[in-house]
Formats: structure tokens, C-alpha cells, sequence
């Protein structure tokens, strides 16, 4: 004869359960509200904050090329400046790391203003310093990647446009800085050339004031030589005819510097005298080969275009 099964000790019983809940539907919805009503406060409370951030790479070298020619002649010039990727680059991250464009543009942002009242001046700006170093700049760890520029803001949208308008005005400013170097660099080689012009000209009327004394001084020699070889009766050149140094064995091979002026024969002496006599003004300074060599430069210098 088979035994009853005794009733498990471990069974739910479900309408326990629910008369329970039941019983403390109060407490539970009570609790429900307080942790839903915390919630929302959080989130309409405590603020929000949206990470920003832009890739920000060196131009491609295509950009430039309309610059070619002005780099070559800064180079030509061993002027300290070049227009092309890299140095726009490198003063787009000085300019950056200077922070004062980011303090510009979060001056005049609404959120920041109402932030900042009550404020005195000096903690102002110790505020809007504290904001514009949230804005950050990071080399690529790589050399194909690009550096990324970031800051944190409690509205992303708003956000794209505080770095929009910061990157914006930063590349204004690199604009406008290579445009002052131009033109300081403009200024420098007009002042080179104007200085160049007139160390030449005052070289040509140097040689202007001294012509007249290189031509005394040339006449005077030229008649003390015709005298001597008058008074030795040297009428025509005599100069390479000397036959007896090749028997003592020294070396022919000389030039007319080598010989005395006098041994050319005071026929032609006396008719260099007279040509030297009879020259214009304009002819004496051309025969000065000094003279002439200051012409070409002053031409040079005038054709040059750099400027």
C-alpha cells in the first residue's frame, strides 16, 4: 500500500505575492516617482558637455603653386620667408598655442557672457583664459595622420561654430601676417636698391671728381717718358727687340708692362699725349675702365624688378 507524498515545503505562493505588492503599492510607486523625478532633474540640471573636435592637416603643395615665383625670387634675395605648406602650417599651431583667438571668440559667445557676470575684470580674464586653454592641439602620433583639434561645450552645435569661427580667424590672421611680411619684405628690397644706387652714384661722381687728377698725373708720366726717349733718340717702339737677353739665357717671353714706357718711341708717346688732350669730357670718363664698370652695375641694379 503506497504512502501520500508529503506537500513541498518550498512552493511560491503567488497570490502571497501579489497581495503583498499590493499592500505596499503606496511605498513602491512613492519610490518609483522620487528616483524618476532625480532623473530628470539630472538631466535638465546638471550640465551637458559635447566633445568638438576637427582633423586640421597642412594644405597640399598644389595650393601654393600660384606662389612659385615669389618664392624663388625670396630665395634668390637670402630672404628669410617662404609661402607654402609648412609655413602656413607651423603658424596656424603658434598661432593656436598663443590662445588669443579662442579668448576673441568666447568673449563674445551669449553663454559665456552670462557665465562670467558678477565677475571682476581680472577674474574674467582668468575665466576666459581657463576656457580658451580647454582648446587643444595634437601632433598625429603618426606622420600620415592629421592633428586633431578639440575642446569640450555644453552644446555641440554651438560648438562646431566656436571652432569654426576660431579656425576661421586664426587663418585670417596667418593671411594677414604673410601680407605684413611681404610687404616688410617689400620695403627692405626697395631700401636695398635705393641704398645700392646710391653708394654706385656716389661712387661714378667720385670718379667724376678725380678724373681730372688721373689725367694730370697720366699726362705728366707720358711727357717725361717722351722727354727721355727723345733725349735717348728712341723715335719708333722698341720694345721685344731687346736680342741680347736671349744670349745671356733669361726668358723673352715678357710683356710690355716689363719694358720702360719710354722704349714705345716718343712718336707714339707724343701722339697718346695729344689724344688725351683733345677728349671730350663725356670720352675722358668713358676711358676710365672703372668708370664704365659702375655704369653696368647702376643698370643692374636699376632693372632689377624684385620689388
Amino acid at each position: 500500500m503506497s504512502k501520500a507524498q508529503p506537500p513541498y515545503d518550498d512552493e511560491v505562493d503567488l497570490f502571497e505575492i501579489l497581495e503583498t505588492l499590493w499592500d505596499g503599492r503606496k511605498k513602491i510607486i512613492a519610490t518609483i516617482s522620487v528616483v524618476a523625478l532625480f532623473g530628470i532633474i539630472l538631466i535638465l540640471y546638471l550640465p551637458k558637455e559635447y566633445k568638438v573636435t576637427a582633423p586640421i592637416s597642412p594644405a597640399k603643395d598644389s595650393v601654393f603653386l600660384p606662389y612659385t615665383s615669389t618664392n624663388e625670387l625670396l630665395e634668390k634675395n637670402e630672404l628669410p620667408l617662404k609661402i607654402d605648406s609648412t609655413k602656413v602650417f607651423d603658424k596656424f599651431v603658434v598661432d593656436f598655442m598663443g590662445y588669443e583667438e579662442m579668448i576673441n571668440v568666447l568673449s563674445a559667445n551669449n553663454y559665456v557672457i552670462n557665465s562670467l557676470q558678477g565677475l571682476d575684470e581680472v577674474n574674467k580674464q582668468s575665466e576666459l583664459i581657463k576656457l580658451a586653454t580647454s582648446f587643444t592641439l595634437k601632433a598625429p602620433l603618426k606622420e600620415t595622420g592629421s592633428w586633431q583639434l578639440s575642446f569640450n561645450w555644453h552644446d555641440g552645435l554651438e560648438g562646431k561654430r566656436l571652432l569654426n569661427d576660431v579656425i576661421q580667424r586664426i587663418l585670417n590672421n596667418i593671411r594677414l601676417e604673410l601680407k605684413e611680411d611681404v610687404d616688410q619684405l617689400i620695403l627692405t628690397l626697395s631700401m636695398r636698391k635705393t641704398r645700392e644706387l646710391s653708394t654706385l652714384q656716389a661712387k661714378l661722381d667720385s670718379l667724376k671728381s678725380i678724373k681730372d687728377d688721373r689725367e694730370t698725373n697720366r699726362v705728366q708720366y707720358l711727357k717725361e717718358q717722351a722727354n727721355i726717349a727723345k733725349s735717348l733718340g728712341i723715335k719708333d717702339n722698341q720694345m721685344f727687340k731687346d736680342t741680347n737677353l736671349q744670349i745671356q739665357g733669361e726668358n723673352t717671353n715678357k710683356s710690355e708692362s716689363d719694358y720702360p714706357y719710354y722704349l714705345r718711341g716718343y712718336l707714339a708717346i707724343d701722339q697718346e699725349l695729344e689724344l688725351i688732350t683733345n677728349r671730350s669730357e663725356k670720352q675722358s670718363l668713358l676711358a676710365m675702365g672703372d668708370y664704365i664698370d659702375t655704369l653696368e652695375e647702376i643698370s643692374l641694379v636699376e632693372g632689377d624688378l624684385s620689388p
